[in-house]
């Protein structure tokens, strides 16, 4: 049987609030509650927590500003990829009780991705952020930058820590937050470090898509087959290393359309408060670099815009303009129709059974590879 896309997105919405605070509590008022949370007997037995100024400290220097964020709530299609996958192996998805465990590691991931965000949006000086002013606007960047780096780090570390006695599972979760917890930081320090002076090639930037966008879904991918192999004992073959695949695929398509939609009226511009908040910001996207790696007479014009780091939507028209007439718009829309071919071509692949592996297929369902094509058309409005 195949399930459509809305089950899963109507379970996500379900689950959101308890599983989050059950990784992530939003408020903790008492000496024993934050102990127990960051188990502070293993970090040093001489930290006495002596009164209030440390815990409100602690509500409102970090869980408030990561609050701040995750309120806001985004598209949670991570989360929501991550049930698609595990619909392949679980016929039960609505038993949240019996799979605590992995709705726990789908929004771990989903917080990975807030904390992203956070940092992201102090390196870039954003000023919003899902139609909301940033967190560092708000709660100031020193307080952000460290509740950015503790929500990398407090969820995670909370998991590993419920799991007890089993030292090889935790090392195995760990091991594979921290690969794709190195991507991202390797995908940051490229973005950080091309400027106009200092450009990319168009290979470059899909490199650094693949380590910074492409995080979350390979988390979630990465998250969902330990909980099947090693919590539930099913072996899936070469199914995920499928899904790691294509996934990659749509992170690259998804970007593209995400950089194209900022150029125009968009729910995406809105929600960064202006239409072209990448030129204001600089940012080396594929239509940018298109027309600067290009033989264009408005090459250097497009560079000088983009150097100005500009709020004037005169010359960020201008500069969407000389991308238009130089062809970077289309040029883009044609990478990521690409890439969304390639995506779909995979799914149709999986959905066939191409290249499983040594699964027992009467135990699967890869009919439900379907709704992943449905999330796509939900995500990227072609």
């Amino acid at each position: 049987m195949q399930i459509c896309i809305t089950y899963y997105q109507n379970l996500i919405s379900n689950t959101t609030v308890p599983i989050i605070n059950s990784v992530f509590p939003k408020e903790i008022t008492t000496k024993k509650k934050l102990s127990k949370y960051l188990h502070l007997n293993q970090l040093s037995k001489n930290i006495t927590v002596p009164n209030k100024v440390p815990l409100e400290s602690f509500q409102s220097g970090l869980l408030d500003p990561c609050y701040s964020m995750i309120d806001r709530k985004g598209k949670q299609w991570r989360p929501t990829l991550g049930l698609i996958a595990s619909s392949i192996f679980i016929n039960d998805l609505d038993n949240i009780k019996k799979h605590k465990k992995l709705y726990q590691l789908l929004y771990i991931s989903d917080l990975f991705h807030n904390a992203s965000l956070i940092i992201d949006d102090i390196m870039d000086k954003s000023t919003y952020r899902r139609g909301k002013k940033c967190v560092h606007l708000l709660f100031g960047e020193d307080i952000s930058i460290n509740a950015g780096i503790a929500l990398f780090v407090f969820p995670i570390h909370h998991f590993i820590s419920s799991i007890k006695n089993n030292i090889p599972l935790q090392g195995k979760i760990l091991r594979n937050y921290m690969d794709e917890m190195t991507s991202l930081f390797l995908g940051q320090g490229w973005d950080a470090a091309t400027n106009c002076k200092n450009l990319p090639q168009i290979e470059s930037y899909i490199d650094t898509v693949l380590c910074k966008t492409g995080v979350c879904p390979r988390l979630v991918l990465k998250m969902v087959k330990i909980y099947i192999e090693d919590f539930l004992g099913i072996k899936t073959g070469k199914i995920f290393n499928q899904l790691l695949d294509l996934c990659d695929d749509f992170s690259v398509a998804f970007q593209i359309w995400d950089d194209l939609m900022n150029l125009v009226p968009s729910k995406v511009s809105k929600n960064k408060g202006k239409i072209g908040e990448d030129i204001t910001e600089g940012k080396l996207t594929i239509m940018v670099l298109h027309t600067l790696l290009g033989d264009f007479d408005t090459s250097e014009r497009l560079k000088e815009i983009l150097m100005m780091r500009t709020k004037d939507q005169e010359l960020i028209n201008e500069a969407i303009k000389i991308m238009v007439d130089n062809g970077s718009i289309a040029y883009s829309e044609k990478a990521k129709d690409l890439y969304i071919k390639s995506f779909e071509k995979k799914c149709y692949n999986l959905m066939q059974g191409i290249g499983i592996g040594n699964v027992n297929k009467n135990r699967i369902n890869l009919n439900n590879i379907n709704a992943l094509i449905e999330l796509k058309n939900s995500l990227i409005k072609v």
